[in-house]
């Protein structure tokens, strides 16, 4: 196997800055980088390990908080999005049809039944049953046991698709392009719109949507419902994190992290933190008390 150690930059030091009206629940605890601008997503999924994946096969794994980041091995070419089940098992999806798993803490990949289509951009698992997985206009769902894929009905007159998060069998949220909020309690047969989150006309923080890596996100802990996203303001990168108690009726801002770089993608991890990977491959871990 392949073992490339990359260097640590630092921890606990603020890349973002927590803007005024943030919550103060909300910490910057780590910045990590695999010093790698082809790695396009990652995660802590403990406070030691780690997991990233990117371009040309790219996969790395951390068992040291972040310090140094070993490539694993892995088969498919490109991959945009990753969700961990725990700190071994995580999935990851991207281009090609590139659907793959990890059972051992990302050090080695297999290759999965291929996504339908062509690409994807995100994906969310509420258990190791199923897992939904979403390109910029569609939306399946993937069945663990049988490896099979089923297609999810999207919100009538809805054409575009920025976030998702299945958060039981048959119910699930679902962001759209056009900044709205919906959920389904039939596995798609039917949504129900329950607010907009954000205005993609908005003179300031105007959200970076319709990319191929996921710029939006869902976490779902207990009675809290988050929903982040990145904004851009003449190159000035924001994370907007939202908060709802209502089940989605409604949202308040909780956080705004300024950014010192582009921001590309966002993921939630199951230990209510937020990573925020950016074009030069660091990572930033923002935890929720």
């Amino acid at each position: 196997m392949l073992k490339k150690s990359f260097k640590f930059i630092s921890v606990a030091i603020a890349a973002g800055t927590l803007l005024a009206g943030c919550g103060s629940n909300i910490s910057h605890t780590l910045q990590t980088s695999a010093n790698d601008p082809g790695l396009w997503a990652g995660v802590m999924t403990t406070a030691e390990k780690g997991i990233a994946v990117g371009d040309g096969k790219k996969v790395r794994y951390t068992s040291d908080g972040g310090k140094t980041w070993i490539a694993g091995t892995n088969e498919c070419q490109v991959l945009f999005a990753l969700y961990a089940l725990d700190s071994e098992n995580c999935y990851a999806c991207g281009d090609h049809s590139a659907f793959t798993k990890t059972s051992d803490g990302g050090k080695t990949w297999t290759k999965l039944s291929d996504f339908p289509l062509k690409r994807s951009k995100g994906i969310h698992m509420n258990d190791s049953e199923s897992a939904w997985v979403w390109g910029l206009r569609d939306l399946y769902q993937y069945n663990v046991k049988d490896s099979s894929w089923q297609k999810i009905n999207l919100p009538e007159g809805l054409n575009a698709v920025e976030a998702a998060a299945k958060v039981s069998e048959q119910a699930g949220y679902l962001c759209g392009g056009d900044g709205c909020i919906y959920k389904t309690e039939d596995n798609g047969k039917n949504w129900t719109k329950l607010c907009q989150v954000f205005d993609k006309k908005a003179d300031e923080l105007k959200p970076v949507t319709a990319q191929w890596t996921q710029t939006a996100a869902f976490d779902l802990s207990g009675e809290e419902l988050r929903f982040a996203y990145i904004t851009d303001l003449n190159y000035s990168y924001t994370v907007r994190v939202l908060k709802s108690l209502d089940g989605g009726n409604s949202f308040a801002e909780e956080a705004a992290l300024k950014m010192n770089s582009f921001s590309k993608a966002l993921v939630f991890n199951r230990t209510k933190g937020l990573s925020v990977f950016d074009s030069d491959g660091k990572m930033d871990l923002y935890q929720i008390k």
